[in-house]
This record gives structure tokens, C-alpha cells and sequence, in this order.
């Protein structure tokens, strides 16, 4: 590994930016899924039933 040539080595500084770029694209997309979906969901249960456990 440490006497691999320059094509090789080219090839392992590559493609761990081609899977890091893929994975903040899940990410980040994920997270925009997040809040847009299930975070207005999460205040709509929260103002429902936060209320009627507010007065117990």
C-alpha cells in the first residue's frame, strides 16, 4: 500500500471525496426533508396534544 504508484494513489485521494460529497448530499437533503416534513408535523402533535397535557 505504501509503494502503490501514482495512478492507484490518485485513485484513493479520489474517491473518498466522491463518497464524501454523496453522503452531505443524503445529509443535507435528508435534513431539508426533516424540516420541511416531519417538523411541522412534530408542531402540529405538539400544540394538539402539548395543550391537553397542559391541563392535566
Amino acid at each position: 500500500m505504501l509503494l502503490a504508484n501514482s495512478n492507484s494513489k490518485n485513485r484513493l485521494f479520489v474517491y473518498p471525496h466522491f463518497f464524501k460529497n454523496i453522503f452531505l448530499i443524503f445529509y443535507y437533503s435528508y435534513k431539508l426533508l426533516y424540516g420541511f416534513v416531519f417538523f411541522p408535523i412534530y408542531l402540529c402533535f405538539e400544540m394538539h396534544f402539548g395543550s391537553f397535557n397542559a391541563k392535566k
